[in-house]
């Protein structure tokens, strides 16, 4: 199950429909399940996230904190947590030029990739990620320029 948090100044910008169909198709592209909570909030509080869990004083876009245990109340794995930034995700999405939902839905498949244990520190880490990245979006029919986004170096 996906368990959509939106801040209360975002709830009119974004809808939780978004949010959840695009983490469930995330998973189930990559033949995975389990519950997700996807938050939207301000940069402020993704900074303090930030400094406080990974030591970096700065903001980012967005940030997965992967749990992989089972909820004893659903039976389910829980695979965590994706914080993502508003402000940063329509920060990106204009300057890019691409919509702000496939911004968000590309930083929820990102967010969903890290729980799911892949990352992007070396280079061969970073191709497999990205190319799981545009396979999702893909089947996804987002807009075709943020392929061009996803090659660069963010």
């Amino acid at each position: 199950m996906i368990y959509p948090q939106i801040r209360p100044y975002y709830k009119n910008k974004i809808s939780p429909d978004l949010i959840t169909s695009t983490a469930e198709k995330a998973l189930q592209i990559m033949d995975q399940s389990g519950d997700v909570t996807i938050v939207i909030t301000s940069s402020r509080e993704v900074h303090q996230l930030n400094l406080a869990f990974r030591n970096m004083d700065c903001p980012t876009d967005v940030l997965s904190f992967p749990q992989g245990i089972e909820d004893p109340s659903t039976g389910e794995k829980y695979l965590g947590d994706v914080i993502i930034s508003f402000q940063k995700a329509s920060q990106q999405a204009e300057s890019e030029g691409h919509p702000l939902e496939d911004e968000i839905r590309l930083l929820i498949t990102h967010g969903i990739l890290h729980l799911l244990g892949f990352d992007h520190h070396s280079l061969k880490e970073r191709k497999l990620m990205w190319s799981h990245q545009r396979r999702i979006l893909k089947q996804m029919n987002v807009n075709e320029d943020l392929f061009n986004y996803l090659e660069s170096d963010r």
